[in-house]
């Protein structure tokens, strides 16, 4: 199974998402919901607001919302994610509007996971099942602050910049945004984003969109019936021959044989 997509578009306040990956790598992006990372097998490295920490078996990786953070797995990684809207638990995300936490890698050996996921599936999407996943949530919340600790939140005139560079990419990368589109929304020069968002990311504007434009083709290649074409616009391609070249690029592999190999 290749990794879970990530979906970096807003959820409202009653949205609540489970996900399960194998080997994940994922470039740095940011989303307005909390994310859990539940660690089953294998490590993996989360690199979070420019911090690495290892996550290995048994831990928890908690990212809270509008964090800049991304995986990246040399080995091998299985796992279970969480996704959930900030204010999905009442007052608490005001909490996280000030504060951080000082350590997001965790470990709560008592988390029950997999068990609150049975029950999930027992309860399915009756009317009490919200507040079934809002106690669970509650509580392994408490847990992990019980296991780490709060930090005051301090302004960073960098880090703000290239959080709403992503916020925008985010919002428009499959739809066609480009470099010029994007200063134009951030109120700078084209020449300015450019050396501003390779530096702070390591990689060129196009090439940043282009891997997120890959990571949503893969999961819709495996989990979609849409053709190889639909595919292509649907993550911002404007043909199918750039769609290959790309795809080329990133994977190794064309999306068609992708497609072959994780859909047998």
């Amino acid at each position: 199974m290749e990794a879970f997509y990530q979906s970096n578009k807003d959820m409202n306040e009653h949205q609540f998402k489970i996900g399960y990956f194998t080997n994940m790598n994922f470039p740095p992006h940011l989303h307005n919901s909390f994310e859990l990372l539940f660690m089953c097998e294998g490590s993996m490295t989360v690199t979070l607001n420019n911090k690495e920490e290892q996550i290995n078996s048994g831990d928890v990786a908690v990212i809270l919302s509008n964090e800049i953070h991304s995986y990246n797995t040399t080995a091998y990684s299985a796992g279970i994610l969480l996704f959930f809207a900030d204010n999905f638990l009442g007052d608490s995300h005001k909490i996280f509007s000030k504060y951080t936490l000082k350590e997001h890698v965790v470990t709560v050996p008592d988390s029950d996971i997999e068990a609150f996921i049975r029950k999930c599936g027992e309860i399915g999407d009756t009317k009490h099942a919200v507040l079934y996943h809002k106690g669970y949530l509650n509580t392994l919340l408490y847990k992990i602050l019980s296991n780490s600790c709060l930090v005051e939140k301090t302004a960073d005139i960098q880090q703000d910049l290239l959080r709403k560079s992503l916020i925008i990419i985010q919002q428009e990368y499959d739809k066609g945004i480009n470099l010029n589109e994007a200063a134009k929304n951030l109120g700078m020069s084209r020449a300015y984003i450019s050396q501003f968002f390779r530096k702070a990311m390591g990689c060129g504007f196009n090439e940043y969109v282009n891997k997120l434009r890959v990571e949503k083709a893969k999961n819709l290649l495996v989990q979609s019936k849409l053709s190889i074409l639909d595919v292509a616009l649907e993550c911002g391609f404007d043909n199918q021959r750039s769609f290959d070249r790309v795809f080329l690029k990133f994977q190794r592999s064309t999306p068609s044989k992708y497609k072959k190999k994780n859909t047998q």
